[in-house]
């Protein structure tokens, strides 16, 4: 089936949004399937050409190509192997099928190797990666030709739709979650029946995912994206989770939409507008946000991703860091600062403070804060709790950290910690004690044969080896005193506290 339809038109309405939830649900008996899933199960078989794909450059085994040629009137050679064959081709870490579909024959080119058509039935081709026929390893097509396919929403219907609201999403989001919260978006907004003319642009559905890269093409400001914001109403955000909030592409929408008139957010069932609905008072807006059920950990990832810049225009506030820190049910936080001279001992302090308390995974990006001192380290470690399994820190370029620094976190390694692994190249203060402190905590966690990664200025690397368990009943600093045993006595007992001193507050 060919569309004519542009990309801005390829909005799709509720009635259509239903008919995918159902399509996504036949996948599977859970409700879960999500984008990703959709995408790679379904809508990729459904959107390619209806004629077939065909891989072009492919080397095969005689009796391969044999088995998929035809004669000259159009007929494939006779063979015992079955004409239609699988092929597959594998993801780039070769874990699991990338594209899966079936031969319908092939054609030698000018230079020998063959041009296979296939009916694709599972993922997408691309063009480099090896395949396998009947599981026989064949070369990897060298270009793929795609003429004819098609978007998910011109396969559903060839009628134009104008987009009304973009929507913006993270993939992982199932599609159970995506189309219930349009439905409470077009309930709030009152935009009539289910058939009614605007739609909802998603660019899963709106984008032609066989050739996203001859739709997009070089200049963002001109791909289908920008058409259908410039065209839209307003963007809806659908919020499932955090994860929406981590996803590059969704910051670049909501930037490139800043301007437009409505941003409206659906989460848990309600909803947030920028500007008011149809006919609502002021009283009625603030009823409705107040139904609005965000918990603590979608609120903590907007405090993360602003942090940033509020350490940049010094707005570290008490309430940005009570918002972090009250997430109680926040296992993993990364961050990264990385660069941003303002980042200084009074900013680990609070960085430390916001530190929630079932944190089991602390991953710092520090890389260039050059004013960050070995008070702020302290700051860090007597804050991090008792729970923490991977620790992360990265402190590259961090020229005023000296030996105390590793001998502060030395200390205050938590019993739970089964993962280390610390960046130091370029601590030019940090000397042969201090490395060999450091190899003596490595040898603390309780990890057999962990493999860390911890740079110095002077050594480059430590040294790397299996590393001891702690003993059953040894507490951590015994067993620390134990591995220190021969270090510079400085390192064996608490005097290294008179090089540290305590921050402001503490």
């Amino acid at each position: 089936m060919e569309s004519m339809l542009e990309a801005y038109q390829r909005a799709v309405t509720l009635m259509e949004l239903e008919l995918i939830r159902d399509a996504a649900r036949s996948l599977k008996e859970a409700e879960d399937v999500n984008f990703y899933q959709f995408n790679q199960e379904h809508v990729l078989s459904k959107t390619a050409p209806p004629d077939g794909i065909v891989l072009r450059g492919v080397r095969a085994p005689p009796q391969v190509a044999q088995s998929l040629l035809r004669d000259r009137r159009g007929r494939r050679f006779r063979s015992s192997v079955h004409v239609t064959r699988e092929i597959v081709q594998m993801d780039a870490q070769r874990l699991r099928s990338g594209a899966v579909g079936t031969t319908q024959g092939a054609e030698v080119m000018a230079d020998g190797r063959l041009a296979v058509s296939v009916d694709v039935t599972h993922g997408s081709f691309v063009a480099g990666d090896g395949l396998f026929i009947d599981s026989i390893a064949v070369g990897g097509p060298e270009e793929i030709d795609l003429t004819g396919s098609i978007s998910y929403k011109e396969f559903l219907s060839p009628k134009p739709c104008i987009a009304q609201w973009y929507c913006c999403h993270w993939w992982g989001e199932s599609l159970d979650s995506f189309v219930s919260s349009c439905q409470t978006h077009a309930q709030l907004r009152r935009r009539g029946s289910p058939g009614s003319a605007g739609g909802y642009w998603v660019a899963a559905f709106a984008m032609r995912q066989h050739e996203l890269r001859e739709e997009l093409g070089p200049d963002l400001k001109e791909s289908p994206f920008y058409d259908a914001l410039r065209l839209a109403d307003g963007i809806l955000l659908t919020v499932d989770s955090e994860e929406v909030f981590r996803r590059t592409w969704c910051h670049y929408e909501l930037y490139a939409g800043s301007d437009l008139k409505h941003l409206d957010v659906v989460c848990n069932g309600a909803m947030l507008s920028r500007t008011g609905l149809p006919g609502e008072s002021m009283v009625a807006k603030q009823d409705q946000e107040g139904t609005l059920k965000v918990d603590e950990t979608v609120c903590s990832t907007f405090a993360l991703l602003a942090w940033p810049q509020a350490v940049k225009r010094g707005l570290v506030s008490t309430q940005l860091i009570e918002t972090v820190a009250s997430d109680v049910n926040r296992e993993a936080l990364e961050l990264s600062l990385a660069h941003l001279q303002e980042f200084q001992d009074p900013g680990m302090l609070q960085l430390a403070q916001s530190l929630p308390p079932n944190l089991t995974k602390l991953k710092l990006g520090l890389e260039g804060c050059h004013e960050l001192t070995d008070q702020g380290v302290k700051a860090l470690a007597n804050r991090w709790g008792t729970k923490l399994k991977h620790l992360y820190l990265d402190f590259v370029g961090c020229g005023k950290l000296t030996d105390a620094s590793l001998s502060v976190l030395a200390q205050n390694l938590p019993p739970t910690l089964t993962d280390l692994e610390l960046h130091m190249a370029g601590c030019v203060l940090v000397g042969p004690p201090g490395m060999e402190l450091g190899f003596a905590m490595h040898r603390l966690v309780h990890r057999s044969n962990l493999r860390v990664r911890t740079r110095t200025a002077r050594t480059g690397r430590l040294p790397i080896g299996p590393v001891t368990s702690l003993e059953s009943g040894v507490a951590p600093e015994e067993a620390l005193a134990q591995e220190c045993e021969g270090l510079p006595s400085k390192f064996q007992s608490n005097e290294v506290e008179s090089q540290l001193y305590d921050p402001p507050g503490s």
